[in-house]
């Protein structure tokens, strides 16, 4: 396996396996426990042949097994989410901070608690209504794309230090923190961890002054959100959000040209 497709060739084997366990977990939830381990058996039984044997052909069966144990383990009950009270608290805050401001239109202050931090508890029916008749209602359902304008505000300032290795490494410290707790703030929902994914991602490229190369930090993202949690796989949200991120670099580019 060249150097240049690893990447690309361990994510779509891991999306493989998990997207089975997915399946085989929905089919035949009654066999649940079964299913995992004949998965941890073949795990192992993969591993012991390419730690054997050494050839990195095995490395593909493993990749898969390791996909779909890592979603079959996940599905397991009780399945307990970890929580962050610093960041729930702090999200807290700053919607209460929205709420105290004095805005002169009343729609102006739960357009923006929305817009910034995802609670639509505050609009109307009318609002919510309008969103969905002009076809902007996916503003209001947060998602990689607020992200991504926050990461954009953040590297337009950030450029006023120029691109020296002290500047790189003063714009990754303050760059990957400040999105990782807005992503923690807001929920982390699969669409927010993704786009965080991709700007830890793009900035450590930076810091190395390496070649950004999409596809490949489209692949290392989708390795590590479903080697993180597996069970996201099954998400509308996390199917959707890497969709068009797939589209734009690969569909994109031709098109553009065209």
């Amino acid at each position: 396996m060249k150097n240049a497709q690893t990447i690309e060739a361990l994510s779509l084997l891991l999306t493989a396996g998990t997207a089975a366990g997915a399946l085989l977990g929905s089919s035949f939830p009654q066999h649940l426990y079964l299913w995992t381990g004949i998965a941890l058996a073949m795990t192992c039984a993969f591993l012991a042949l390419l730690l054997l044997t050494r050839k990195p052909l095995f490395c593909l069966p493993l990749l898969m097994s390791i996909g779909l144990l890592g979603y079959l383990t996940a599905a397991l009950p009780p399945s307990v989410s970890g929580t962050f009270p610093l960041a729930r608290r702090t999200g807290e805050v700053f919607r209460a901070l929205i709420d105290s401001i004095s805005f002169p239109h009343g729609h102006t202050g739960p357009l923006l608690k929305a817009l910034l931090s995802g609670d639509r508890s505050g609009l109307g029916k009318e609002t919510v209504a309008i969103f969905r008749r002009s076809g902007a209602a996916h503003l209001l359902a947060l998602s990689g794309l607020h992200l991504g304008i926050i990461y954009v505000i953040f590297s337009k300032v950030l450029q006023i230090g120029g691109n020296s290795p002290a500047s790189r490494i003063l714009r990754f410290c303050l760059t990957v923190p400040a999105t990782l707790f807005f992503t923690l703030m807001t929920g982390a929902s699969p669409s927010i961890v993704r786009a965080f994914l991709f700007i830890t991602l793009n900035e450590t490229v930076r810091l190395t002054g390496r070649r950004r190369h999409p596809v490949k930090i489209f692949c290392a993202a989708l390795l590590i959100q479903l080697t993180a949690t597996p069970g996201v796989i099954t998400s509308v949200g996390f199917q959707l959000s890497y969709s068009a991120m797939l589209g734009l670099f690969l569909l994109f580019p031709p098109m553009q040209r065209w």
